[in-house]
């Protein structure tokens, strides 16, 4: 709704990353969308061997997103990433 309402401001082609701002870690991402699946389901049977493969040198270990440029048309994110992960499974 941000973004529409400042559309005269806009160029005609934008592209916006849409995140909380904070670097977020794979790893912890995973498991946290793990439990949230344990919590409303069962125990999973699926081992997380994190490590049990060599990383590659460009493995991406984080997600950080710059969404700037929706802070500054005035957007802001309503949840952290593993608040909003247990709200999408129904667990808030």
């Amino acid at each position: 709704l941000a973004i529409l309402q400042k559309t005269a401001q806009l160029p005609t082609f934008n592209q916006f990353d849409v995140g909380t701002g904070s670097l977020n870690i794979v790893r912890s991402m995973v498991e946290v969308i793990k439990a949230a699946y344990e919590q409303q389901h069962t125990t999973s049977k699926t081992q997380m061997n994190f490590g049990a493969l060599p990383y590659r040198d460009d493995e991406r270990m984080g997600v950080y997103v710059d969404n700037t440029a929706l802070l500054v048309l005035g957007w802001q994110p309503l949840f952290e990433l593993h608040a909003g992960i247990k709200k999408m499974m129904g667990l808030d």
